[in-house]
């Protein structure tokens, strides 16, 4: 998608800086709560500035002049703004209550103001900004900054029932700028330049607001000749959200507009870049779009031979499982790829971890051949994490298993590629087998003793790790003469494979509710399983005992029972009754 946008973008840029030059001074503002309970709003401008007092300053002020214990100030930019605080003057007396964190440092996010303490609380009115720029200052933070992500900020002064009339004002000093960051550089890198750096969306890995915003990026290589790469090493927008790439500004000015669903690559096609990041707006509350990290590097040549392809990248929702399969397209071959893949758990309660596991691995020459191949997994959801695994040709196999109790996992798979080359990985979210068995949301109790989703069961992948989930004596076959044409599909998000149930006899159910030997040497009560004692044959029920590392809730050997699954029981019964009366009838 292109937009038009003509010379009328720089007489834009132009109109930015005319504006930091020509604001409206606001004079000062007195901190007060109205009658109405709400404190004051002033209305803002790039450019503008003013000041932001307590009542009657320079002069002390008086419990007696408020109606309450604080007062608030809220300042109101326009959407491409944001505000710059310096505090001038701030005397308090002495706190009353010992303080978690002296100075000008943040307490920790706090709904409430710090009972029987003078201070000024700052925080931005949208979340997730509001939590991740709160602060606390007291009477040491003169000569302080304090810069928004945003263009709503609240200054909101706490009061104490101190009588004392030594130190009891304050002065800040406020601008309002642009929501410009612009950086420049070379090839050879001087000391006062930069060969290469980051952009991040704003509050980059916490999430930004969805409050209808707008932040730009200028890259510019000083050499007027050079371009400007740039790749994105993390891409997870909203819907609402998108970025308009303007490249040569002498030209005509036609910005690529990129969403959620592709995540680019850039070579400028002259030396300066400029990127405009849409927020969108959006009511959700809850939403935790992350946003994106930008790798730029200044080149002296418009081509790029290793340019990689970036369409087989996706963000996947951690709610019960799934299988990431990458194969080359075979039209154009080798290729360059940049794939990036992450796992996003969407709920605290469910999965305790997410368990990835390595199914295929048929990477041949386009692999071994190129020497920067390579696989990443990341502890978190963004490229920031702790490295758990790096795979390359030396140690690349099929069967490894991963496992993270985080956010979820990012995984970045990067090199040449051709057709003969596969890699196929499973995950699946997984929880503790407790003593009060499996949890609702993953009521399948693997023979490895990880709980998993019963959707999970029966769709031709591997997801416990020890294929019992796919068992064919119990798990997965069901009566002939019920549901004998219903079929299954496999959960492979591109393509899906439809299998026919095998059947089930009647004794094939003794081990319901019972652990079952892996060499179907008999079954055994769940209690007897890990308790160190080997009860099976093969003594499958001593193993995979040490996969529980996560939370405190891990599985006590001999004090849990089976998670007992009524409406399977009461449908197996009358399976089988039915089963009786029309071979009966």
């Amino acid at each position: 998608m292109r937009l038009e946008a003509g010379p009328l973008f720089i007489s834009l840029l132009v109109a930015c800086i005319t504006a930091l030059q020509n604001g409206i001074d606001h004079g000062i503002t007195m901190c007060r709560q109205e009658s109405r309970g709400t404190g004051v709003t002033i209305k803002v401008e790039k450019g503008d500035f003013g000041k932001i007092a307590s009542e009657g300053y320079p002069t002390n002020f008086s419990t007696t002049v408020y109606h309450g214990h604080l007062c608030n100030v809220e300042l109101q930019a326009c959407s491409t703004c944001k505000i710059r605080l310096k505090f001038l003057a701030v005397r308090f007396p002495a706190c009353e209550v010992p303080l978690p964190l002296a100075g000008t440092q943040s307490i920790g996010p706090r709904s409430v103001c710090l009972i029987g303490c003078d201070h000024l609380r700052m925080f931005e009115a949208d979340q997730p900004y509001h939590s991740a720029t709160e602060r606390n200052y007291f009477s040491d933070a003169e000569s302080s900054l304090y810069e928004t992500i945003s263009s709503r900020v609240v200054i909101q002064h706490c009061m104490s029932n101190s009588t004392a009339e030594d130190g009891k004002r304050f002065l800040i000093e406020y601008e309002v700028i642009d929501k410009i960051q612009i950086i420049s550089g070379t090839v050879t890198a001087p000391l006062y330049s930069v060969s290469n750096g980051v952009i991040t969306s704003p509050n980059f890995p916490h999430g930004y607001a969805l409050n209808g915003e707008t932040f730009t990026y200028m890259i510019q290589n000083l050499d007027p000749y050079g371009h400007v790469q740039l790749v994105f090493d993390d891409w997870d927008l909203a819907e609402e959200s998108h970025i308009q790439v303007y490249d040569d500004l002498s030209g005509k000015n036609i910005a690529t507009i990129f969403g959620k669903r592709k995540r680019p690559t850039i070579l400028s096609n002259a030396n300066t870049l400029v990127l405009v990041f849409n927020a969108g707006k959006d009511k959700c509350v809850y939403c935790n779009h992350i946003g994106f990290k930008a790798t730029y590097t200044f080149v002296s040549d418009d081509t790029w031979t290793q340019r990689p392809r970036t369409d087989c990248s996706d963000t996947y929702r951690l709610e019960t499982g799934g299988v990431i399969e990458f194969r080359t397209d075979p039209s154009a071959l080798p290729q360059w790829y940049d794939c990036v893949w992450t796992l996003k758990r969407v709920m605290t309660s469910f999965p305790d971890a997410v368990m990835l596991r390595i199914e295929a691995v048929k990477l041949g020459k386009g692999w071994q051949e190129s020497g920067v191949n390579s696989l990443e997994i990341y502890e978190g959801v963004t490229s920031l994490g702790t490295m758990i695994k790096k795979y390359t040709t030396d140690n690349f196999t099929a069967g490894d298993m991963l496992y993270s109790s985080g956010e979820g996992l990012y995984i970045r798979l990067k090199g040449v590629f051709n057709m003969a080359d596969i890699l196929k990985i499973v995950f699946t979210g997984v929880n503790n087998y407790t003593n009060n068995g499996c949890p609702v949301l993953a009521g399948f109790l693997c023979d490895n003793h990880w709980c998993i989703h019963d959707d999970l069961t029966c769709d031709g992948v591997n997801h416990c790790g020890d294929n019992s989930d796919e068992n064919p004596v119990f798990t997965c076959p069901r009566f002939e003469h019920i549901i004998s044409s219903k079929k299954f599909q496999t959960r492979d998000k591109h393509k899906y494979v439809t299998q026919q149930m095998p059947l089930l006899t009647t004794t094939e159910i003794s081990c319901f509710g019972r652990f079952r030997c892996h060499d179907d040497s008999g079954c055994i009560d769940t209690r007897l399983t890990c308790d160190k004692i080997a009860h099976c044959k093969d003594q499958s029920d001593e193993r995979g005992c040490a996969l529980y590392i996560f939370k405190s809730k891990a599985w006590r050997p001999g004090h849990q029972t089976f998670p007992f699954n009524v409406s399977l029981y009461v449908y197996v019964l009358l399976s089988v009754l039915l089963n009786v009366l029309i071979a009966y009838w």
